[in-house]
């Protein structure tokens, strides 16, 4: 029942067999992830080389020559990233991207490097990519504000039409994408044509059952074939990850959008990992936008790590699952 009305991803080989497996490169990947990222793993060695594969992955400048991406500020001192093909007219439309990395790590050229594929889903466009200001300097609610102000900015100086513009994010980005889905909301400020979110991180309070159930599977945050314990939960509550949220309480929609209320948002495409701690913190929100007849695609792949679209490039999986994100955009900007 936890997957209902979402889309579980099969493989197709020529054999015409249907078969639930991680890709050869789903689990190359993952192990260099638990190996290198999870805080988990005692002992870690953090060698130049177990460590030349995050900096070619997410620091690599791979933007074609004839794309151009420019650093600018709006009046109110929102830092933002515009990404542009030289070569030829921006349309009307927009991607605005919310980047991840629980609000602490910064926005690395590897967002930038979706850039050419989002514009050309989009029909051309511009992207732009907020670069919020960080924790634990910059606590909430800063980088809602920021989102805020970038949206009045491009509504009101720069024009856009809000129904021309689709927002999404990954991880600390899509609960950014979220809590400004629910504030323009709340303020009843015109909301964008659409929105995506993967992996989306959304329980500040860590309560949902897949934070339980896949705590031995998940690469980045779990700890492979243990369980959970509640003293190990408490200590995760109080892990520096959790330190964007300050004074805040962790039940705000706006700080844990999985307490928010749907109704009135856009159309939203969700992807997550089968293997995520943050699994259901997806599903929950799936089941209030269908509970408002909001029209939702949730895709969830087997055996997949936390933000395993953003390693397309790498992996089967996220290249299947980014392929049906390009053409949710498509079709979201064609009705």
């Amino acid at each position: 029942s936890r997957f209902r009305g979402v889309i579980i991803s099969r493989f197709y080989y020529d054999t015409n067999e249907v078969i639930n497996m991680t890709s050869i490169q789903g689990l190359l990947v993952g192990y260099l992830l638990r190996k290198n990222l999870n805080t988990n793993i005692s002992n870690k060695k953090h060698s130049r080389s177990r460590h030349c594969w995050q900096k070619r992955f997410f620091n690599a400048d791979r933007l074609p020559d004839t794309f151009l991406c420019n650093s600018e500020t709006t009046p109110g001192g929102t830092a933002f990233q515009r990404v542009f093909c030289k070569e030829t007219t921006p349309s009307d439309r927009l991607i605005l991207y919310f980047h991840g990395g629980s609000y602490i790590a910064g926005l690395s050229p590897v967002y930038r490097n979706f850039a050419p594929s989002l514009s050309a889903a989009a029909g051309g466009c511009e992207v732009i990519y907020l670069d919020y200001r960080r924790a634990p300097q910059h606590l909430y609610p800063e980088q809602l504000t920021e989102a805020m102000d970038l949206w009045s900015d491009l509504i009101e100086r720069q024009n856009y039409d809000p129904k021309q513009i689709i927002i999404g994010g990954d991880s600390a980005g899509a609960n950014l994408c979220l809590a400004l889905l629910l504030k323009l909301r709340d303020l009843q400020k015109p909301m964008p044509r659409a929105a995506f979110c993967l992996s989306a991180w959304t329980d500040m309070t860590c309560s949902t059952q897949s934070f339980w159930d896949n705590f031995g599977k998940d690469v980045m945050f779990g700890d492979k074939g243990k369980i959970l314990t509640e003293e190990r939960r408490q200590e995760l509550l109080l892990d520096k990850t959790f330190c964007f949220i300050g004074d805040a309480s962790r039940t705000d929609p706006y700080v844990s959008p999985i307490f928010g209320d749907y109704h009135g948002f856009p159309p939203m495409f969700f992807a997550v990992g089968s293997h995520e701690m943050l699994l259901d913190e997806t599903l929950e929100i799936v089941k209030k936008l269908e509970a408002c007849q909001v029209p939702v695609t949730c895709e969830i792949q087997p055996g997949m790590f936390h933000i395993y679209v953003i390693f397309a490039r790498l992996v089967l999986e996220g290249r299947i699952s980014y392929r049906r994100l390009l053409s949710f955009i498509q079709n979201c900007f064609s009705l």
